[in-house]
């Protein structure tokens, strides 16, 4: 039997272990895959790999799949890259801000696998026909919109500052204002430029996406102690907004 030749390179970037499998199993068969389980990794691969498309969730450590579409969006070679997102959140202002940093579609989890399949083909498809058009032509300059070196620094350093103060009960704006050099106000305008939500919204994001990491190693066995770990005085507020922001209940898995 002729094995079918892949109609491209597709790059996954999702930090839940669970729907990168399944992801991978969905388009196998379609095209050569890779993966990464943070946004800085999925820029730092698609760089080395030169994907023809890119499916991201949007809320991962470090490098939220916005900010990193915009980092792809301004380096050579990778402008005409497409790239789908996958997300649970499903505010008008969450799609428009993904649509404005050049985001070619946008599905909610959870999705239709059909139409996520027929999406994808019919995005790289399309892609690979505009670089055969344009291909030798840079794009204007004022196009290539992206993350300073300084605003990389910046997140990066938001990032450990609110991991040092994980298991506090209530974080406190001033501290991680004054821990990364700035006035209150500023870190606000900030953290709203670059991540498109509240201080509030950010250090919540944070905390979770700790969370997480923790019940996947395995090593937490009360639902308790992991809450008080990342900083929740109530399990049952926790879990909720776990589920929430995850869109699927939080499950141990504890090594035995």
């Amino acid at each position: 039997m002729t094995e079918l030749k892949p109609l491209g390179k597709l790059l996954i970037v999702e930090d839940d272990v669970s729907l990168t499998k399944y992801l991978r199993e969905l388009f196998d068969m379609y095209f050569e895959i890779r993966v990464a389980h943070d946004g800085q990794t999925g820029f730092e691969l698609a760089r080395i790999f030169e994907p023809d498309c890119i499916i991201s969730d949007v809320r991962m450590p470090r490098l939220s799949g916005i900010n990193m579409v915009k980092k792809i969006r301004q380096t050579e070679g990778l402008e005409t890259v497409g790239v789908i997102l996958l997300t649970v959140l499903s505010d008008k202002k969450d799609r428009v801000r993904a649509f404005d940093n050049q985001v070619d579609l946008y599905f909610t989890k959870p999705f239709d696998s059909d139409e996520l399949v027929s999406a994808t083909m019919g995005l790289v498809m399309m892609r690979q026909k505009m670089r055969q058009i344009y291909a030798g032509n840079a794009l204007p300059e004022d196009d290539q919109k992206g993350l300073t070196e300084a605003d990389e620094t910046f997140l990066h350093r938001l990032s450990d500052v609110v991991e040092e103060h994980i298991s506090e009960f209530s974080i406190k704006i001033d501290d991680i204002a004054s821990a990364t050099g700035t006035s209150v106000d500023e870190l606000e305008d900030k953290i709203n430029e670059l991540e498109g939500v509240t201080p509030y919204e950010f250090f919540m994001q944070v905390k979770l996406e700790h969370a997480k990491k923790l019940a996947d190693s395995g090593k937490i066995t009360s639902l308790d102690k992991l809450a008080y770990e990342v900083g929740f005085i109530d399990t049952e507020t926790f879990l909720r907004k776990f589920q929430k922001y995850f869109g699927y209940p939080l499950t141990l898995h504890p090594l035995h």
